[in-house]
């Protein structure tokens, strides 16, 4: 571990700069463009949350474009959005693909765990079919 990941870790970071911050409006401009969303929910009191934030930096900033879209929540504000998703805890990761929620781990921190988990939870998602709007009953022929 990096002398920076051991000062993030006793100094309780603030949020990093690569990911953005989690708000109904960001969030809906990035559902609507249909693109992954990785929101990870984040404590100041969370262990966890530092390296894991250190791994999802990383992941931002790989070359093969496109990457998921990373959002932070704060666990204690989001109250309503913790209640929909079930969130057991801070440093939970939950998976979008526009505004389909595809699943959800908890206390991944490395990146090999977190780029398989999204792998995974992205492939079980392929070939699935797009959503569609209800169709309008026409005149019966």
């Amino acid at each position: 571990m990096g002398l920076t990941a051991v000062l993030l870790l006793l100094l309780g970071a603030p949020p990093c700069e690569a990911l953005e911050a989690y708000s109904p409006s960001a969030f809906a401009s990035w559902a609507e463009k249909d693109r992954v969303i990785v929101l990870q929910f984040r404590s100041p009191s969370c262990s966890v949350c530092p390296r894991q934030e250190l791994s999802l930096e990383r992941l931002a900033q790989e070359e093969p474009k496109p990457v998921p879209v990373f959002l932070q929540a704060h666990y204690d504000r989001e109250e309503d959005l913790r209640r929909k998703y079930k969130v057991e805890g801070a440093s939970a990761l939950l998976v979008f693909r526009g505004r389909r929620y595809l699943g959800s781990s908890i206390r991944l921190y490395t990146e090999e765990d977190i780029r398989s988990f999204l792998h995974q939870i992205l492939l079980q998602d392929r070939g699935k079919p797009k959503q569609r709007p209800k169709r309008r009953p026409g005149p019966r022929r």
